[in-house]
């Protein structure tokens, strides 16, 4: 092969490599109030109110920062497990209106009771995550809550509310990590409500008498907990009623619990049900 030859080749070569660098890179906008770098524990706990723009927002943008880090992500959401044939349709889907209609009328996305979980915020986070994979970005998306199921063994009834939180808790617990063991090279980032990623307080103990979600997860690996507060706003939420509640500008996890990292999402704003806006 004659130097001139060789040389071009070498250049071609190098131009694809580029090119599949610049297709694999993620296009999003990474969280600036986070140091990626410092990061380092494989489970990243996100415990938000329901129901407004600025969570889902938050979690896009911390996702974004750990693919630009080249760290796969198993995003986990609060979710219904039944749904996730569904879910994988649509991030296998073009995204057209009508494959977001298929999904909609799946579960909890067309329950009459709304509580903020199946907002159109939310719908717009899942969309991001279906565009990184059809760019050929590792990101896996779990639907993490099981379905309720009758223990034989307690004589608890199923309207006893603190023992179906703490079936939940495990349960979710347990779905995450199932995926991390599916793929040991993926981080997970877990997006609940704060009640249960809560790590560390007396107050949860009080009430519910039993681990929560990120208690579990941290007797099984590292866990980084990010504690979000906000500025005055609404969020829909089931409050007082199931709908625009108004939010104080104050922190979104109970005052006694580990936090790790600050973040403050400022002014929110209400994100209404999905089905809804659609």
């Amino acid at each position: 092969m004659n130097s001139h030859l060789h040389k071009i080749l070498c250049t071609t070569a190098l131009a694809l490599l580029a090119a599949v660098a610049r297709a694999a890179a993620p296009n999003c906008e990474a969280e600036p109030q986070l140091q990626f770098d410092r990061i380092t524990e494989r489970v990243i706990l996100v415990g938000e109110t329901h129901g407004n723009e600025q969570s889902p927002a938050f979690v896009a943008r911390l996702v974004c920062g750990l693919l630009t880090l080249d760290r796969p992500v198993i995003l986990a959401v609060e979710r219904i497990s039944v749904e996730q044939p569904a879910l994988d349709r649509y991030l296998a889907s073009a995204g057209r209106a009508d494959d977001v209609r298929a999904l909609l009328r799946e579960h909890d996305w067309a329950a009459p009771m709304q509580d903020g979980r199946s907002s159109a915020a939310m719908l717009k986070l899942l969309e991001q995550v279906r565009r990184w994979r059809l760019a050929g970005l590792p990101v896996e998306l779990i639907a993490m809550v099981q379905p309720w199921s009758p223990d034989a063994a307690t004589s608890a009834p199923v309207s006893d509310s603190k023992v179906v939180q703490a079936r939940e808790d495990r349960g979710m617990a347990d779905t995450v990590t199932a995926a991390l063991a599916r793929h040991p090279k993926h981080s997970a980032v877990v997006l609940a409500g704060s009640f249960h990623t809560v790590i560390g307080s007396k107050i949860h103990q009080d009430i519910i008498g039993a681990p929560s979600m990120g208690e579990v997860l941290a007797t099984r690996t590292a866990v980084h907990v990010i504690g979000l507060s906000s500025d005055a706003g609404s969020s829909w939420n089931c409050g007082t009623s199931c709908g625009p509640n108004p939010l104080l500008a104050a922190p979104w996890d109970l005052p006694d619990a580990r936090i790790d990292t600050r973040v403050s999402l400022g002014e929110i704003v209400v994100s209404p049900p999905a089905a809804a806006v659609r």
